[in-house]
């Protein structure tokens, strides 16, 4: 026999799942600002130059 929950029970469950989750939202939107600003803070990196030696690929002429 399946077990029944009153409606405020149900209601109490779907508020902590949203509460959490919402939280958990926040978090992670605060992470990615961050690692945005790590990313824009960083140098471009090494510059590679091509040696005038070094050829393309067959078909990138």
């Amino acid at each position: 026999m399946a077990q029944q929950i009153s409606m405020e029970a149900a209601f109490d469950g779907y508020r902590k799942t949203a509460t959490d989750l919402f939280h958990e939202n926040v978090l992670l939107k605060a992470r990615v600002r961050e690692l945005e600003a790590q990313v824009e803070q960083e140098p471009a990196g090494p510059v590679v130059e091509q040696s005038p030696t070094m050829r393309p690929a067959d078909g990138q002429d």
